[in-house]
């Protein structure tokens, strides 16, 4: 048993490492795009909110305040910052009716240093994405779909691509996998004694933290509020499972949502102070700005537009399963279709075998909840763009590690029993 511990302990921490190593090495290398200029050029809010000047221009009502939250810009600022980068170094953002070569001589372009620091906060998210999640799906199937994961994590091309950028894909993924370890944690406390004087005050301090998490989320990207509904689901599962009378259950259930809905719009709103002098308006507005941007992208980028069910159909499954999937990335359709299922049958099986009395059926609940909040709406995604595939992805190679996880196990215990068969006769 010890030599176990050891040894999982040995590769666990190697292969955390080389995580660490493939997401560090050469930032400056990842391709850039153009995007990033955007983001980094628009980073100087990241002084004025944390030196207080919330009545700055920065803050008023512009394209950059409209078309995204600053949550992302902040972090962006904040690598910046640490890399010695003043506001004198900061790039104009790019403009897209000029050539590369023209943004390149108005200054559009960030410099190599500017560039690193600006990503290296979105790498060092992006890692502790990976390694969270190890923990959580070794849990949920074993330790061996908890090192698939992180060879997964070590080698897709597409993760490499788009969480070392500086933008904020790798901000609103690290805050989904907040949510989805808190609804782990407050699952799990559910199924504790309950008795306990100070119980109820650490499910509402969880329930808290979720609601931060949840306005965080939405503070890195707008899509990043279709998390907020496991709010809702939390609160039916404290109503379901805390074991009191009915006007008791009905009492925890409703003031845990509460907690919920209001620490998530404290920190939305908290975060940006665009939105603070009307907060409802102003939300409004962003969304109101996300959604005529979109509608302008459909009708510029007509060539990249999903026109109907059944080109979705056939698209997205290919963009998941084969184009950015972690096995045999173009080719690997089959096996990574297979895999999935395998994964998803497992998980499945988990919650109905385990229920919620053990980490692997807690563990399993919480990802096919949060999946699906995240994953459904982008799989509505009007646009054959890449990056808007990131949660499907995600999610996709969590349930593909544990089919391999699971399907080793299988056949490692298929074989033993055949061999014990064997020394019997």
């Amino acid at each position: 048993m010890k030599f176990s511990f050891v040894r999982n302990y040995l590769v666990s921490s190697i292969l955390i490492i080389a995580l660490i190593f493939s997401y560090i090495y050469k930032i400056g290398d990842v391709e850039f795009y153009t995007d990033e200029s955007q983001w980094i050029g628009s980073s100087q809010v990241f002084e004025e909110y944390f030196t207080a000047k919330f009545n700055s221009p920065y803050f008023d009502e512009s394209y950059w305040t409209l078309t995204q939250p600053p949550l992302a810009r902040y972090f962006i600022g904040l690598g910046r910052k640490l890399g010695g980068h003043t506001w004198g170094d900061i790039n104009k953002t790019w403009n897209f009716a000029l050539t590369a070569e023209q943004n390149a001589q108005r200054g559009a372009m960030p410099s190599p240093s500017l560039l690193w620091w600006s990503r290296l906060p979105m790498t060092i998210l992006a890692i502790m994405s990976f390694s969270m999640l190890f923990s959580l799906i070794r849990n949920a199937a074993g330790v061996t779909s908890g090192y698939t994961w992180l060879l997964f994590g070590i080698t897709n091309a597409y993760f490499l691509l788009h969480l070392r950028r500086a933008m904020g894909e790798s901000i609103l993924l690290f805050c989904i996998v907040l949510v989805l370890g808190l609804c782990y944690l407050i699952l799990s406390l559910l199924m504790r004694q309950q008795t306990i004087d100070y119980w109820k005050t650490k499910l509402l301090i969880l329930m808290a933290s979720l609601g931060i998490c949840i306005g965080a989320a939405g503070n890195a990207k707008l899509n990043g509020l279709s998390v907020g509904l496991i709010g809702l689901f939390l609160a039916i599962m404290i109503f379901i499972k805390y074991q009191a009378t009915l006007s008791q259950k009905l009492s925890l259930g409703v003031i845990s949502l509460f907690v919920v809905v209001a620490c998530s719009s404290i920190t939305f709103v908290g975060i940006n102070p665009y939105l603070w002098p009307d907060p409802v308006a102003r939300t409004q507005n962003m969304l109101n700005q996300r959604i005529h941007e979109m509608e302008e992208q459909q009708v510029k980028f007509s060539e990249e537009h999903i026109d109907s069910l059944t080109e979705r159909l056939r698209v997205v499954p290919e963009r998941i399963f084969s184009t950015y999937a972690p096995i045999m990335p173009r080719n690997g359709i089959i096996v990574n279709t297979f895999l999935f299922i395998v994964g998803l049958i497992f998980v499945i099986k988990n919650i109905y075998h385990y229920r919620l009395n053990t980490p692997a059926g807690i563990v399993s609940l919480s990802l096919l909840v949060v999946g699906f909040l995240v994953v459904f709406p982008a799989l509505l995604t009007p646009l054959d763009w890449e990056r808007y595939y990131l949660f499907p992805i995600f999610f996709e190679m969590i349930i593909i590690s544990i089919g391999v996880g699971s399907l080793l196990s299988y056949l490692h215990q298929y074989f033993q029993n055949k061999t014990n068969i064997r020394n019997d006769i």
